[in-house]
Order: structure tokens, then sequence, then C-alpha cells
């Protein structure tokens, strides 16, 4: 699974995208995952950290730095930040907006058909 998640950075890159990874393998392995491409990794839960890590970067913030549970590079060497404390109330989290997602029935049960790329 490592090897398909690593393949999807570099199609990613190819096309432009900031890459951001979330799962157990990247946390345990984060520093393969930025040599590969990756530009950052949330380690652990990272509900939280991934909310703040696209404002920041649709505000333009350079220093992402102060950003807790992230991995990325800073002078092409891995950097970890502070650990984020974990989400103890997890019903405070909004749900899921589906209707923002394009999903097109298929099969014969109808069942919901979209694109999942699950963590490895």
């Amino acid at each position: 699974m490592r090897d398909a998640a690593f393949r999807m950075i570099r199609l990613a890159r190819q096309e432009g995208c900031v890459v951001i990874v979330s799962s157990s393998d990247s946390t345990d392995h984060y520093h393969e995952y930025l040599e590969k491409g990756a530009d950052f990794i949330l380690l652990g839960e990272g509900e939280q950290t991934l909310l703040e890590l696209i404002n920041g970067i649709r505000d333009g913030r350079e220093d992402i730095s102060a950003l807790q549970g992230l991995a990325f590079l800073q002078n092409k060497l891995p950097v970890k930040s502070p650990a984020r404390i974990v989400m103890k109330d997890l019903d405070s989290l909004p749900l899921p907006a589906w209707d923002l997602v394009e999903m097109e029935t298929t099969g014969i049960c109808g069942w919901p058909k979209t694109v999942i790329f699950p963590s490895t």
C-alpha cells in the first residue's frame, strides 16, 4: 500500500498539487513520505491540523511551523512539530458535507460510488 501512496504522491506532484497525507503509516514513516514528494504529513488525528493547515495555505501564511501535529520539509530536512492533544469530544466535529461530493450510482443495488483512498 505504501508504494501505491508514493505513486499517488508522484502523480499529484506532476499535476502541481499540494500533497497532504494522513494515515497511520505516514505518521510512523513521515520522513519517507516527505522524501517521495509529500508536502505535509498530518501526524495522528488530523482533523484540526488539516483545518489549520488549509486555512494557512489559503491565507498565504509562510510559517506553518507553529501548527501542532504536522511534519514537513524545512531547508530540505524533515521537521516534526509538537503533537496535537487527542480530541476527546468527537461530537464537536461537523458532519461530512456529502452534498458537496459528486456521487454516481452504479451496480445492481444502486450503491453510491466515489473514489476513496484508504489509509495504509
